[in-house]
């Protein structure tokens, strides 16, 4: 019996290091100045394999299926063929979280959505009597979120 439970946690851990060897590729550089992505895994004779040829000014972990690059001056993102899903517009960028990641253009701060789209602020009313609260751009300051307060008449 235990030889049944040690050959099964053996095929156990089989299937778990091939799902893992499906990870997203990791950002790397030679000279400080391209980056690039290589596998996660390693060759067998300990070398990287480049799956993204390094074209960019700087590059970020994978999240949610896409990374951060900069190229240019400007930030976008990509997709683990190395594909553009949203072209570098940005002056500064996030990396995604919950579907949503933040961004800046110009003197705008606000959210896109994993096909580039602008997520307006949500607007939260409360049933008082002529007042609706709106987030300020849905952004914290100093672990407090800042609300905007508009008084109907």
């Amino acid at each position: 019996m235990k030889k049944i439970f040690v050959l099964l946690f053996f095929l156990l851990s089989l299937n778990l290091y091939s799902q893992s060897a499906d990870k997203d590729p990791i950002p790397y550089t030679l000279d400080d100045q391209h980056y690039g992505y290589v596998s996660y895994l390693w060759n067998i004779d300990e070398t990287w394999e480049v799956v993204i040829s390094p074209s960019f000014e700087a590059a970020f972990s994978f999240h949610e299926g896409l990374a951060r690059v900069k190229e240019f001056g400007k930030f976008g993102y990509i997709n683990v063929k190395g594909e553009y899903v949203i072209r570098p517009i940005y002056d500064f960028a996030e990396d995604f979280c919950n579907g949503k990641a933040k961004v800046k253009l110009g003197s705008d701060v606000f959210y896109i959505d994993a096909t580039g789209y602008r997520e307006e602020p949500k607007r939260c009313e409360l049933k008082l009597a002529n007042v609706a609260y709106y987030p300020y751009d849905e952004l914290s300051k100093n672990g407090l979120t800042i609300f905007r307060i508009r008084l109907f008449r």
